[in-house]
Order: C-alpha cells, then structure tokens, then sequence
C-alpha cells in the first residue's frame, strides 16, 4: 500500500492501483496500492460506505488480475427505495443512514408489514400503508372507533418513530339494533343474549330484541315490555308485565325489567305476564 501520499515510497518499475469511492459514498482504509506488472495479485479493497438511499453494488473492475498500466478503480452504487419493509427482525437489513418507522396496536394487532426503513432525506407517505392494515382487536375491543397515536403519515423523518394504533374498548353489554336503525355486528367471543316479549306485549314493544354480552363480566339488561289490552263482548282484560324467564340457556328468572347475571352460552329469555280483568259485562238474563 501507499504510505506516502506524494507516492515517493512507489517502488520502481511498479504500477499504481487507486480506489475511487465513485459519485454515492465514501471509502475508509487504504486506497492505493502499488503491484508488479505483468503478475496476478488480488488488490485489498478498502471498506464502502455508501450515502444515505444508495447501497454499494460492486466494483467496476476485478481485484484479482494481471495489471498491465496504472488503474482506477470505482465503486459502483445502486439507489434504493425510500421506503423498504424489514425483513430481519433484528434490524440487520437495515440500510445505512435509514430511519426505522414502525406499527404497532394496543389491544390488538396489526398485519401485515410492519416496520419499514425509510430515507430520512425524503418525503415518503404511509397512508395507504395505513389504511392497508388488518386490524385483529383484543377480545372486548374493536378496531372501529379505534386512534392512532398521530396522523402524520406524509412526512420526512428525521428520527426513528412509532405509530401506535390503540382499539376501542367494548361495552359489556351491546345492542344488535342502534336507536337510529343502524345495526351492529356481534363481537368475537361475545354471547347473543334475545329478549322475546311474546305477542301478549302491545304492537310496538313486542319486537324480539338481540344483546351481544360479554361472558366474563356480570352484565345488567334493562327491557319493559307494555302488556297489551284485549276486548271481547264488551269485557276488557290485559296482560300485566312481570319479569323475564330463561327458555334456553341456564335457569333463571328476575322479577321486573332487569336482568342481571353472567351470560357464557347463548340464552333466550322470556317476557313473563299477569293476565288481569280491568271489567267485566254480564250479559242479560232472560225472563
């Protein structure tokens, strides 16, 4: 190798072999060398480091061969992509100069990529990575409703980050029907619970109505359905509402329109009435 940088060491009658570090890094360690002509050597190449986006290809000569004239030789680069998916989970794949941005849930998880590098020096957007992610929410939590801890996904970054996507927590107790019409569906590892007035319940409060619980917490139900009236040869009766009776699932039964326990198989529970004549009309006897 060369130790003086005026080359007055070069032995004579010796070629020089110079490394160049070409347009996209930087070369470390020894970087000319002086070798006999005319006799294969293998010439020690000095270490790259390539700038940030681009990564060291080759060079564009061989090291080992006969040199004939006094050469050069440069490192060639390839550019790459500003954002790159991680594939080793330690993090040894990662580029040179590259920032880590990673995705992660709270109460659930996130598929499939990940983490990814990214050029910091330039703009790269995660949006449609983003909105590409399946969501696999916890049991009792929900990806609807669910928060990332920032928004900013268009943007240079500067320093490695993390988004954190956190699942909203599900109610114990979640009606099928929504007061407004909509519809709800039932959560993983929910259980239907179905409250079914019977026909004895007036017009508009007879429709059967559908609970998703949740299993593993002692849940209450409120529901009071209006007994209805009926007429007949002038005589009024009604069916006065009383309480709820299990008809499938584990027994049980509550006076009133609560109902309380902990729900763990789909169970069906029954409007329960008190038949009550509000008056009578006796008919005419006959002479």
């Amino acid at each position: 190798p060369q130790e003086n940088p005026n080359g007055t060491d070069k032995p004579a009658g010796y070629l020089t072999v110079t490394f160049d570090k070409g347009k996209h890094g930087e070369l470390s360690g020894k970087t000319v060398y002086y070798v006999k002509p005319n006799k294969e050597v293998t010439v020690p190449a000095p270490t790259v480091t390539p700038s940030t986006g681009y990564e060291f290809e080759k060079w564009d000569k061989e090291l080992t061969q006969t040199f004939a004239e006094d050469t050069t030789i440069t490192a060639g680069y390839k550019t790459l992509d500003n954002i790159i998916p991680q594939k080793n989970t330690d993090g040894s794949d990662r580029p040179s100069g590259y920032k880590t941005v990673r995705f992660v849930g709270e109460h659930g998880t996130l598929a499939v990529d990940t983490v990814f590098y990214v050029n910091p020096e330039k703009v790269v957007d995660f949006t449609n990575t983003v909105n590409g992610f399946t969501k696999t929410p916890d049991f009792s939590y929900t990806d609807v409703g669910g928060t990332w801890s920032s928004e900013e996904f268009n943007k240079k970054f500067t320093d490695d980050t993390t988004f954190t996507f956190t699942f909203k927590k599900l109610g114990n107790v979640i009606p099928q029907k929504n007061p407004n019409g909509t519809t709800n569906d039932q959560p993983q590892g929910y259980v239907k619970v179905t409250l079914i007035p019977t026909a004895k319940a007036t017009d508009d409060t007879k429709e059967n109505k559908v609970f998703f619980v949740n299993p593993k917490e002692t849940v209450e139900i409120k529901n009071k359905p209006q007994g209805k009236e009926i007429t007949a040869n002038g005589s009024k009766s009604s069916f006065k509402f009383i309480g709820w009776t299990v008809t499938r699932g584990s027994i049980a039964s509550w006076p009133g329109e609560a109902i309380s326990g902990k729900f763990i198989e789909e169970t069906e529970i029954t409007a329960k009435y008190e038949f009550t004549w509000i008056n009578i009309v006796k008919e005419p006897i006959a002479e």
